[in-house]
């Protein structure tokens, strides 16, 4: 299964509706908080989600909360216990990364959830307070461009990814080795004629 990642006009109307579907199962019926969910957020977000024959497993939605600063939101999963958000959250920081230019992803983590969003590298940066009935806390996620200022994990990066750069440098590092050993290399050359 793969991730989905989506601008809300490249949204077809049934993983629209999908989404806007988990998200009233999870946000309104169950955690019984009646709110506004359709805030017009949506036009300007990235939509990043997995789902299986048209149904929505887990998602989230990314968009500017200021200049240099994403916000991400409507975290859910439908099913709890698979591993499916800590996926999510793993895929959608690397596609905002790619996606969105900016220096941090902010969140307001419902207060139960801080350890799941601390293993990506999120901290938090206020006091408890309610929304809508329910504790939250700011939390901040910092991109790091050089890997040397980062105190988490060392760069996001897909295992497509690093395979390939594996493939790129391995021959070259290989390449650079043998030209600093004429002799090794000629010991090299010979045994496999």
């Amino acid at each position: 299964m793969d991730i989905v990642v989506k601008s809300f006009d490249e949204l077809t109307t049934v993983e629209l509706y999908e989404i806007l579907k988990a998200r009233a199962a999870i946000f309104v019926v169950e955690q019984n908080c009646v709110y506004q969910d359709l805030d017009d957020v949506d036009y300007q977000s990235l939509h990043v989600f997995y789902q299986e024959d048209n149904r929505v497993l887990a998602y989230l939605r990314a968009f500017y909360k200021e200049k240099g600063v994403v916000q991400i939101g409507r975290v859910l999963t439908m099913q709890r216990g698979n591993g499916w958000g800590g996926k999510l959250l793993h895929e959608g920081l690397i596609q905002i990364q790619k996606r969105i230019p900016a220096q941090k992803i902010y969140i307001e983590a419902q207060k139960y959830v801080i350890g799941y969003y601390q293993r990506e590298g999120f901290q938090v940066t206020s006091e408890p307070f309610l929304e809508d009935g329910i504790e939250h806390v700011q939390m901040k996620f910092t991109i790091k461009k050089d890997r040397n200022e980062n105190s988490g994990p060392i760069f996001l990066i897909d295992h497509k990814e690093w395979s390939q750069w594996l493939d790129l440098m391995f021959p070259l590092r290989f390449v650079i080795f043998l030209n600093s050993f004429p002799f090794l290399t000629h010991c090299l050359f010979q045994a496999f004629l």
